[in-house]
């Protein structure tokens, strides 16, 4: 997809410096190409000290080295324990399946709901990986008749090798 890039400097010299913020979503994994053309904002122009006009239409188009990646982890697959009774002092196990390895950073957990009770299943294991680990041990009072998720993966930061924000929502 084409993008834009600002104009930051330049101006009274040969060489122009324009800058563009890699958005979520970009991705160029051989590297950027610039070329086409600069195209001015309304009312200004580009040219020499004599007053000629510019070309603006870039002859080459070049392929550099800087490589993008803005793409965000989601979350693919979310696997709870099996159907099943579970006793006091029993531990539910939870993989959350991303589409890209997350580092982990703090403990995030995944809220769970057992009746009117709140609870949460704690982190395990799994940073620098696709699938992360949560575990929660039942207690006394948790509701014999299940245990409802919430919607996203709570506290904790969950980021790719390349420092991208994982997205923590979870499926519903």
């Amino acid at each position: 997809r084409l993008r834009q890039a600002t104009y930051m400097a330049g101006s009274g010299t040969t060489s122009l410096t324009f800058s563009y913020g890699v958005g979520r979503g970009d991705y160029a994994p051989t590297g950027v190409v610039a070329g086409g053309a600069v195209r001015l904002a309304a009312f200004s122009s580009l040219g020499d000290a004599a007053g000629n006009a510019a070309r603006l239409a870039l002859t080459n188009s070049v392929r550099t080295t800087a490589r993008v990646d803005g793409r965000v982890a989601v979350v693919q697959a979310l696997a709870g324990p099996p159907a099943g009774t579970y006793r006091v002092g029993a531990n539910l196990v939870f993989r959350v399946t991303f589409s890209r390895p997350v580092f982990v950073t703090g403990t995030p957990g995944i809220d769970l709901g057992f009746g009117a009770i709140g609870r949460t299943a704690t982190y395990v294991r799994g940073s620098g990986t696709r699938t992360l680990v949560f575990s929660y041990r039942v207690q006394p009072g948790d509701s014999a008749s299940g245990v409802t998720l919430g919607s996203a993966i709570v506290g904790g930061l969950l980021r790719d090798s390349l420092g991208n924000s994982a997205s923590s929502g979870l499926p519903g």
